[in-house]
């Protein structure tokens, strides 16, 4: 593995172009790459949609409804690597699903799930061509499929607000980050997060009902949001405390 350089070894410094505590406004690694530390620790590579502070729980981009269940323009056979798909009222910018998912969701053959290589821009209500990383594996049929585009959660992330959840979990950033940039954001470790009211040593933690970004003590059948962790260190409300930080998927 090499030598050890405080938490990171020579092969992973060779492996990871940007330094875990950079941010870049050119990108560097692939969206969503895992980045794990021998500490426990654990990053995804990702896009900011808005401007980002660290100790702050991000969630993914939401959905475009006008890319959901979307009409398949051209047969795809088994071994093909692009899908012609064609669009609602809301186009799509180049490489805007890149790193991410299109997903087979109609009753005949539905389920089929492929990551995205990238796209050209494709107009409101026009159709294109969606490039994969795999062959498709059972033949996607104009007329009859339909399919559903998704970004990454790592593509845009966004602060999560408390009340207005859009997308998935996407993790915890560790340094303020500028819109636009790429940066490391945390899904697994000992992590340090905003918390709201009063936390409990050894408990679990959800996403707060009232401050966005913060967590707070998990009430076992009361509370419904997600878990994100277990308190490793108390802070008083507003402080920020060290949880086992846990982001499903992770």
């Amino acid at each position: 593995m090499g030598d050890k350089v405080g938490t990171y070894t020579e092969q992973e410094s060779k492996i990871f172009v940007q330094g875990l505590y950079e941010q870049s406004a050119t990108q560097k690694q692939r969206i969503g790459t895992v980045r794990s530390l021998d500490d426990g620790r654990k990053y995804a590579y990702a896009l900011a949609g808005e401007t980002l502070a660290p100790g702050k729980w991000t969630m993914g981009p939401p959905t475009v409804g006008a890319h959901d269940t979307i009409a398949v323009a051209e047969t795809a056979a088994v071994g093909a690597k692009r899908v012609k798909v064609t669009l609602g009222a809301t186009l799509i910018a180049a490489n805007g699903y890149r790193d991410g998912w299109l997903r087979v969701d109609d009753a005949t053959y539905g389920g089929e799930l492929y990551k995205v290589r990238g796209h050209a821009a494709i107009a409101a209500s026009g159709s294109g061509y969606i490039d994969l990383y795999d062959s498709v594996r059972v033949a996607i049929t104009a007329g009859t499929n339909t399919v559903s585009l998704m970004k990454s959660v790592q593509h845009g992330v966004l602060l999560g607000v408390y009340n207005a959840i859009a997308g998935g979990i996407a993790g915890v950033p560790p340094i303020d980050v500028t819109s636009g940039y790429y940066f490391w954001n945390q899904v697994k470790g000992t992590c340090s997060i905003l918390t709201d009211g009063t936390v409990t040593l050894g408990l679990q933690v959800a996403l707060s009902n009232a401050t966005s970004g913060a967590v707070e003590l998990s009430v076992p059948a009361t509370t419904t949001d997600l878990i994100l962790g277990q308190v490793l260190q108390v802070s008083a409300t507003t402080l920020y405390s060290l949880i086992n930080l846990n982001v499903p998927g992770y």
